[in-house]
């Protein structure tokens, strides 16, 4: 089996998402910078995680004990979803919650920029940045796309 060398792999990923942010602008790739070093941040305090991942369970079971058992009866049968117990939590010291976590808020910066265009993007026209928007935008992506493949790998 072939070795995978990690640091072409980092290259190839962090030229992908400097292409990425060339094409998106400056603005939409520092939102994206800001939800990393968030990441980064949580990442590098444990305590300050750990309390907000019980925050989001106390949450969760919150919301989990007021859903109707008909709502949980239809997870069951249409998903398999197992609804008859305690709603599902979120373990702090799991690697597999952490990516989850990665990929829910770079699904949830991507929903933000879409909302986040100037008001003739919604109107039909194409948005496209100006060029110093485009260089530092590629400069951040490139960013984006170390700070990512650090987290993942």
């Amino acid at each position: 089996m072939p070795e995978i060398n990690i640091t072409l792999l980092t290259y190839i990923i962090m030229i992908i998402f400097a292409i990425s942010g060339f094409y998106r602008g400056w603005w939409k790739e520092a939102i994206t910078t800001i939800v990393l070093a968030f990441l980064i941040f949580l990442l590098q305090s444990p305590e300050f995680a750990q309390s907000l991942i019980e925050i989001y369970n106390s949450f969760v079971a919150w919301i989990w004990d007021i859903v109707p058992d008909s709502f949980k009866s239809f997870l069951s049968s249409v998903f398999g979803i197992e609804a008859s117990g305690a709603a599902l939590q979120a373990d702090a010291n799991s690697a597999t919650t952490w990516l989850v976590i990665l990929i829910l808020l770079l699904l949830g910066v991507m929903i933000l920029n879409r909302f986040l265009l100037p008001g003739a993007a919604r109107t039909g026209a194409v948005y496209t940045a100006t060029p110093m928007g485009s260089i530092l935008g590629a400069l951040l992506g490139g960013l984006n796309g170390f700070i990512i493949a650090n987290l993942i790998l």
